[in-house]
């Protein structure tokens, strides 16, 4: 990996680093004192740590391979003394193409004097060519390459075909050799020459016939030197290497095949493209180790401007290692242009690599993986004058023959590669691929990749599909027959616009490949029931772009459809129809893709749209992008997502945010992220603007099915399928709520949820728009129930406050938007040891309470009465059950129509197993009460209310004395002036003024009345009345009195105060 490092040294330099002639004094055009020109002054470069790399650098730049010798003190003479010494410490690693690479101490940093000059020798040819033997030892022939090792005390040099053979000196022979082994007489071809260099032998060649002993004197082979004159970069390696060297400091080297390489499972089976000649590869088995490098270094051409390195490269098998690409001009430096890792599957693949020049270089660098199944093979190389040609990602096939339908339309890469080409998938989503077959040497188009499976084809070898010249063919009758009409264009030629009908055409939109599936073309409806539109937009009878969600889609899979780019030169307002309908729908999103590759969202929309197309628009400011639409899977088959008629017009959209006030009545509006607002309607308004003043609706009719579902209903403020979600005032935890998909409101548990114990096929955007005939579930079938109806329960709908709730709610609702809800109830409640056994006034009646089994403690319901109007004070009455170790607050919120809504009472834990009153004071130009009841810390912890009532004035607050009157016969004794002393079951309790004996008007819980008695609290009573008022003055119910037998009505009895 040396390589690598100094590549990466050399180029961190590059750009810090000025341009340095070279040039060597006073010595021949090999070898000299080393002068560099620096600011128009030619110096001279001190010997301090001068080497054989820094050597090497400058001989390569002046042309010749590499040196040979370091000479230091002058050796070919000082500098002039007007001369500076220029440079000091050079540092160069030895791949360096210019000393502007290699770091140095400074220009004129130095502490030598011109006796220090450094002098230097360069080798004049590093390769040479043996050529001319056509019958024996024909594998020898080629060139060879200086590997930096001695034989002899003469170089060394290595075939770059192959490995293993070497042209070396053997000092026992006196004679140059070609064999295995350096050192040893083990020769192919021998030249008895003692010259220092290969270029220098003169001696007649004798050449090993392969017959023991026998040999042949072969004065046609021949060593020459392998110039740099007509040096190409260009190599199909079928006759030779042609000028390429290996770099022998490397770990192996690369070897020239033909035909498959040796060890199965790994490497090419031909050469690149004909399969017939010869190719480059490393060979990854035993001795190689993983991380082992070879190198194969091409001649330097002479390039200007840009230039396009092509190659053709082979990486297959299950231990695969790196090909890299390096490249030196001379100015930028060594630098890394390309590179891959690991198995890219048994096929040649074609790479370009844009250089520039002016001196090119290229070096290809070999990895060895971790196992012998790594080959790696390059082939084909070639490099042309001008820039690459920029694939074309897009193409368009059109005048495809009638016979075999529509066939045309725009096809986008998708990213897969069959047989080192492209593959380009149909855009429209029709299942059709154009692909390169490799067995049949072919261009395909049909449905499956790389088989010959084609509705037409095309033969020949172009590397994209945009450079097909040759005429398609196609199947009809019985005969292959040319399709003249048949012509592929790269779709970027059309003008780029963002309009689009989709009506045939895709107007240049391509599907992003690297998401999980493809955006189709349709007509009509989708496949899927209950999801999709019915018809295009906006004529119905076109086509449109839409994503299928059934199987094999999984939720969260996305399918995106890319524009063309497109310069907007104003500011302008994209338009596009979008239609979301189905109980699956997931997501569409919009993004803009800057040409600074950002991509950002614009637009956002989850969920039920309904059944209708819609409008879409986003600004766009004056910029160049591609808009991309990317619809997004949801939880089911019910999930297709449209898109149609896309178009840009001039000027900002048409306001879409809150700008516009498009929210009425006193709502808040609340801007978007990506785009849109939300209305936050105020109380008594529903609706996408808040224009809806029917917030409560009444759903009643049945007498007999589904009668705990004959009660009233409130908005919400939640959506489904577009329209809003009523929540029931008496039954917890029950809606009434659209079902898109279904196309029906339904009364049931779950929002959104085909659970439902009514329904009724209507579309209305509101529930008391419904006009369709409700059916009721009876536990085993659907009954039509025409007689049930829902009505707007408009505010006043309720006399007022008060309220027995024995007949229903009274226009009171609950507040959907606390964590639970108040439920309307009957006799006991659920859970053992708290809440009332019945209600307020006569046990079996209605009441409402919270139950706290299944909340968490804090959690809160509220209920909400009516407004009613008031010219001056009231008094606002309610009972109030709070009984269980765990109870929690309940408070009670008055808004006056002045101050707004305020807290007025509340009261905190177990208050006994009694219903309580309590007695509010308000003063306003209208009162809405509001009860919260808050969660305690367990479920013992029920909270109930029941006959609420407002009247007139302030609230009275007790006689303190009240007298007994209106019995001349019976209970005489009993009648009398009582006298406030304490309580007894949430009511105050009095004593007589007589004492003997001594009485008691009290409160009993048990019998709901009140008793006249002997002891608080006990039921031993010789007059009753069932009456629940707070005080006994306010007792309008008749009194009873014992004659000591039987009970009997007495209506003369009353009490007064005083």
């Amino acid at each position: 990996m040396a390589l690598t490092v100094v590549f990466l040294l050399a180029l961190s330099l590059a750009s810090a680093q000025a341009d340095i002639q070279v040039r060597l004094a006073d010595g021949g055009p090999n070898y000299g004192r080393v002068e560099v020109l620096h600011g128009h002054v030619w110096g001279t470069v001190c010997d301090d740590n001068f080497g054989k790399e820094d050597a090497d650098v400058v001989c390569r730049d002046l042309g010749f391979p590499e040196a040979t010798d370091v000479y230091t003190d002058a050796f070919y003479g000082p500098g002039a003394q007007s001369m500076p010494v220029w440079l000091d410490e050079v540092s160069c690693k030895g791949y360096e193409s210019s000393l502007k690479f290699c770091s140095h101490d400074g220009w004129g940093v130095t502490n030598c004097d011109h006796a220090e000059d450094v002098s230097i020798k360069c080798l004049e040819c590093k390769t040479v060519r043996i050529s001319g033997s056509t019958t024996y030892q024909t594998n020898t022939m080629g060139t060879y390459t200086i590997t930096g090792e001695t034989s002899g005390s003469r170089p060394v040099y290595a075939i770059n075909s192959g490995i293993n053979t070497y042209l070396h000196y053997v000092e026992a022979a006196s004679a140059w050799c070609v064999g295995p082994t350096l050192g040893v007489r083990l020769c192919g071809i021998e030249f008895a020459d003692t010259s220092y260099y290969a270029n220098e032998i003169t001696a007649t060649a004798e050449v090993f016939t392969g017959t023991p002993g026998q040999w042949v004197v072969s004065p046609q082979v021949q060593i020459n030197c392998e110039g740099v004159t007509g040096a190409t970069i260009d190599c199909n390696f079928d006759d030779d290497v042609c000028g390429y060297i290996a770099d022998h400091k490397a770990n192996f080297t690369w070897t020239q095949m033909y035909g498959p390489t040796q060890t199965s499972g790994t490497g090419p089976g031909w050469d690149y493209p004909t399969g017939q000649g010869g190719y480059m590869y490393i060979e990854t088995s035993i001795p190689r180790q993983p991380g082992d490098v070879a190198r194969l270094v091409s001649p330097r051409v002479d390039v200007s401007g840009p230039s396009c390195l092509r190659f053709a490269y082979h990486m297959f098998g299950s231990s695969v290692g790196q090909l890299n690409v390096y490249v030196d001009n001379r100015e930028a430096g060594w630098r890394l242009a390309w590179n891959k890792t690991g198995d890219m599957g048994s096929v040649w693949r074609e790479e370009r690599v844009e250089v520039e020049g002016p001196g090119i270089q290229v070096v290809f660098e070999g990895i060895s993986g971790d196992g012998e199944s790594g080959d790696i093979a390059i082939d084909q190389i070639q490099l042309t004058n001008g820039p690459c040609p920029t694939a074309c990602e897009t193409i368009r096939i059109a005048g495809t023959p009638p016979q075999l339908g529509d066939l045309s339309g725009t096809y986008t890469m998708t990213g897969q590669i069959a047989n080192a080409r492209p593959v380009y998938a149909n855009n429209a989503g029709n299942g059709l691929f154009l692909h390169f077959v490799a067995t049949q040497e072919i261009w395909c188009l049909g449905p499956t990749v790389g088989t010959g499976n084609c509705a037409m084809y095309t033969p020949g070898q172009d590397q994209y599909a945009e450079e097909i010249t040759e005429p398609f063919l196609f199947y009809s009758g019985g005969l292959w027959l040319v399709a003249q009409d048949v012509r592929i264009t790269c779709e970027s030629a059309r003008d780029a616009t963002f309009d689009c009908t989709f009506d045939g055409d895709l107007c240049g939109y391509t599907a992003d490949r690297t998401a999980s599936f493809l955006w189709s073309m349709n007509s009509g409806s989708t496949a899927s029931p209950d999801t999709g539109p019915a018809g295009d937009f906006p004529t119905g009878a076109g086509q449109y772009m839409f994503i299928e969600s059934s199987t094999p889609q999984q939720a969260g899979d996305t399918a995106r459809l890319v524009s063309p780019e497109v310069t907007v030169q104003s500011p302008s307002c994209l338009h596009f129809a979008y239609h979301m309908f189905g109980g699956d729908i997931g997501q569409l999103n919009v993004y803009f893709r800057t040409d600074a590759g950002l991509s950002v969202k614009v637009w956002s929309l989850s969920g039920n749209q309904l059944n209708e197309w819609h409008d879409g628009a986003i600004d766009i400011s004056p910029q160049s992008l591609k808009v991309e639409f990317e619809g997004v899977v949801g939880n089911g088959y019910r999930g297709d997502i449209s898109i149609d008629n896309i178009y840009l017009a001039d000027g900002p959209c048409p306001a879409n945010d809150c700008t516009s006030d498009p929210c009425h009545n006193g709502a808040t509006c609340t801007d978007l992220q990506t785009t849109g607002y939300t209305c936050q309607c105020a109380p008594g308004w529903i609706g996408e603007t808040c224009d809806k003043d029917c917030v409560t609706v009444e759903v009643s009719g049945s007498a007999a099915l589904q009668i705990d579902r004959m009660t009233s209903y409130t908005a919400t403020g939640d959506m489904s399928g577009g329209r809003p979600v009523y929540g029931s005032n008496t039954l917890a935890g029950d809606f009434l709520h659209y079902l898109g998909a279904d196309g029906v409101w339904c009364i049931g548990p779950t929002v959104g949820v085909y659970s439902c114990g009514a329904i009724v096929t209507d579309d209305h955007m509101f529930a008391d728009e419904i006009t369709g005939t409700f059916m009721l579930w009876d536990g085993t079938s659907w009954v039509s129930s025409p007689e049930v109806s829902i009505q707007c329960q408009s505010a006043d709908a309720s006399a007022g406050i008060d309220c027995t709730f024995d007949d229903g709610v009274c226009g009171y609702v609950m507040d959907h938007n606390a964590d639970f809800t108040w439920d309307w109830w009957r006799y006991g409640t659920p859970t053992l040891n708290t809440g009332p056994t019945g209600d307020h006034t006569a046990f079996s009646g209605f009441y409402m309470y919270t139950e706290a089994s299944g909340r968490q403690p804090g959690d809160i319901a509220r209920m909400m009465s009516p407004r009613v109007d008031t010219t001056g004070h009231v008094c606002v009455r309610f009972n109030y059950h709070m009984f269980g170790s765990e109870t929690g607050t309940l408070n009670v919120l008055i808004d006056d129509g002045l101050t707004g809504l305020r807290q007025v009472w509340h009261a905190t834990g177990d208050q006994g197993n009694v219903w309580n009153e309590a007695r509010l004071d308000a003063h306003g130009t209208s009162i809405q009460v509001v009860f919260e009841g808050v969660r305690g810390s367990g479920e013992q912890g029920d909270i109930a209310v029941d006959d609420i009532k407002m009247t007139d004035g302030t609230c009275p607050t007790g006689c303190s004395t009240v007298s007994l009157s209106g019995s001349t016969a019976m209970q005489v004794g009993m009648m009398g002036t009582y006298t406030r002393t304490g309580t007894s079951n949430g009511h105050p309790a009095y004593t007589s003024t007589s004492t003997n004996p001594q009485y008691y008007l009290h409160y009993i819980e048990t019998n709901r009345g009140w008793c006249v008695g002997p002891a608080v609290g006990i039921p031993s009573c010789g007059i009753i009345v069932d009456d629940t008022s707070l005080y006994p003055e306010e007792i309008t119910a008749t009194f009873q009195l014992t004659d000591g037998s039987n009970w009997v009505p007495v209506p003369e009895v009353h009490i007064t105060c005083g």
